[in-house]
């Protein structure tokens, strides 16, 4: 991971680099389908009532996206201020981990004698299936991560890195991560070109299917 972090470095700051300049085109972007979206409908030739209708409809759920956008925002700057507590976590961490012979032997020593032994097995299995389990993890983060990035590389996708190195990191979160992923990354290629974003979609598809149920049981197992 290190080694890919600095080889990879140089041109995901270039990217980063392009996405910022290139945000506002991006806005314009949307505007520009926007318009041409209503033109569209409006050659259909829909009745006046109707057509108001779909506006109001449109213009309430952009407020209340817009609402859920400021919500949210509100609230992560709110768990911002928990983040110094995170600090902890390192050094429990390591404290943990230097003295986690003394602490199961302390745990195993309270315990009767006649259960001591079977105490021991059960820490040692415990240790071995939480080893295990994360090892699974991050082999699947950086597998995902790598095949994203090479999928939108091989796509066309400008940002085949960020999105990349996005997709690995949210690997982590069951679900909810690669939903994110897959938002972004569609959203930014149908920006780009339309037919990108489908290919797109249709990649991360056929990505989903085959880690959830044939790579990942087998990492897992």
């Amino acid at each position: 991971i290190g080694a890919g972090a600095v080889i990879l470095w140089p041109s995901g700051a270039r990217q980063l680099d392009q996405a910022r300049i290139n945000a506002p085109m991006y806005t314009e972007s949307f505007h520009a389908w926007e318009h041409g979206w209503t033109r569209y409908y409006e050659r259909l030739r829909i009745p006046t009532e109707l057509r108001n209708s779909i506006d109001q409809s449109v213009l309430g759920a952009g407020d209340a996206a817009a609402a859920y956008a400021r919500g949210s925002l509100v609230t992560v700057v709110g768990m911002l201020a928990d983040v110094p507590w995170l600090v902890l976590v390192p050094v429990l961490a390591f404290l943990l981990l230097k003295d986690a012979a003394a602490i199961r032997r302390t745990f195993l020593m309270a315990l009767p004698h006649r259960v001591q032994l079977r105490g021991h097995r059960l820490f040692e299995d415990l240790n071995a299936t939480l080893a295990a389990y994360i090892r699974a993890q991050l082999i699947a983060c950086v597998l995902v991560g790598t095949l994203c990035g090479v999928g939108f590389a091989l796509l066309g996708n400008p940002y085949a890195i960020l999105l990349g190195v996005l997709a690995a990191v949210l690997e982590f979160i069951p679900l909810i991560g690669p939903l994110v992923v897959a938002v972004v990354a569609v959203g930014i290629a149908t920006l780009h070109a339309p037919v990108l974003g489908l290919w797109t979609a249709l990649f991360l598809i056929m990505l989903r299917a085959v880690e959830d149920y044939v790579i990942y049981p087998r990492l897992l197992g």
